[in-house]
């Protein structure tokens, strides 16, 4: 069996039945529409007449199979058969003679079914299988490309958005009812008073080396230390014409960047003004650093289990510690002292399994569980967060 089916592979590969195959993949890529051209794009209606005859057209043109089945015809059916119980095909008496032979037991009968299933049965679903197996080889080979570039795509996507991070800062602990321009004045005050910032844009000629800050016009005071800026800072609104508690800034450079985080970083945070003589009470803006969206992923099952204890009557009042390096998740405290036996109760493991990346909480399971059963499905289980082919 096993040499006959060698041999229907044999034919599978061959040129014929190669350029076939081709054809087949050839036009089920030109039967699906693709984007729309210029010239389609500047029409009011993409799907007008010309559009709809052309895909008429395509529904027309018969479409090439994927397999070419080899089907024996009835008489050579018969002379295969015949020609396993030893007679001569070529003599028409004895083909006759063959067939007029009566089946006189049930070993007759499997003999003969037997026969023309080696015959004829097994040849062509050989045959098939075989034009199968090349097809799928072929898609495998596009697959494996595809994937290879899928992988330089997201490699080449993780680094820009690191390199993106690197350059960006988040503020949060904005009013969500003042707006972007009301922002302005505090960041450019916070800019203004970052010596590195201020050496920046002397050494390029922008302000001059025994400047007065308190000379600038109120007006312009921001607007010129967004000289620092690439891009002016990111609020993004919301409903009922509010805006977001985050504002994002993001600098021409990693030095520029560093200083600042270094000057206003820290969870005391300062205090904020909509200008010179109008401050905020009991607000604090706070600077931290930004990270990737695809860090922030990894993150997100942690963040279910945060939002799990901050729910919970329990820890009402008490301070959850957070050691993101390593995503753990530590018991809540009354107080920030440092505590050589603090407990941790969840921690965020990732690995490559079965070709994925999955990811797994590992804790004090018989503490935490009690209250997060309403959010996380089963302690035992891997929380899946997305499938990356390695």
């Amino acid at each position: 069996m096993a040499e006959q089916y060698e041999k229907s592979r044999a034919e599978a590969s061959k040129p014929a039945m190669v350029a076939a195959q081709e054809l087949f993949f050839t036009g089920s890529g030109r039967a699906k529409r693709g984007p729309p051209s210029p010239e389609m794009s500047g029409v009011s209606t993409p799907l007008g007449t010309d559009a709809t005859m052309q895909t008429a057209t395509q529904q027309a043109i018969p479409q090439q199979p994927l397999v070419q089945p080899m089907i024996l015809e009835d008489h050579t059916a018969d002379q295969a058969t015949a020609s396993g119980f030893g007679v001569n095909i070529n003599d028409q008496g004895a083909m006759q003679e063959f067939l007029n032979q009566p089946v006189h037991t049930a070993g007759d009968v499997l003999k003969l079914v037997k026969t023309y299933h080696k015959a004829v049965i097994r040849p062509e679903m050989f045959g098939m299988v075989a034009q199968l197996e090349t097809a799928i080889k072929k898609v495998h080979d596009h697959t494996f490309t595809c994937q290879k570039e899928l992988q330089f795509m997201i490699a080449d996507n993780r680094s820009s958005q690191k390199h993106a991070a690197g350059l960006q800062l988040v503020t949060t602990g904005w009013p969500n009812g003042l707006t972007p321009q009301q922002r302005e004045y505090m960041l450019g005050w916070m800019l203004g008073n970052t010596p590195e910032i201020v050496t920046y844009l002397q050494a390029r000629g922008l302000l001059a080396q025994n400047y007065d800050h308190t000379a600038l016009s109120p007006n312009g005071y921001a607007s010129f230390w967004f000289n620092v800026l690439s891009t002016e800072p990111v609020t993004v609104p919301q409903k009922g014409g509010f805006f977001s508690g985050m504002t994002l800034v993001t600098f021409k450079s990693w030095d520029l960047r560093s200083a600042f985080l270094r000057r206003y970083g820290g969870a005391a945070g300062m205090p904020l003004y909509i200008d010179q003589n109008t401050p905020q009470p009991n607000r604090h803006i706070r600077v931290s650093p930004f990270t990737p969206q695809w860090q922030r992923k990894l993150e997100a099952p942690l963040r279910v289990l945060i939002a799990a204890c901050n729910a919970h009557p329990e820890t009402q009042g008490k301070r959850l510690i957070i050691l993101w390096k390593t995503l753990t998740l530590m018991q809540p405290t009354e107080d920030r002292d440092f505590k050589p036996d603090h407990t941790a109760w969840a921690r965020l493991f990732y690995e490559e399994r079965d070709r994925t990346f999955r990811g797994s909480d590992v804790g004090e399971w018989d503490q935490f569980w009690p209250w997060s059963q309403a959010l996380v499905p089963s302690p035992a289980a891997s929380v899946h967060l997305f499938a990356l082919s390695i």
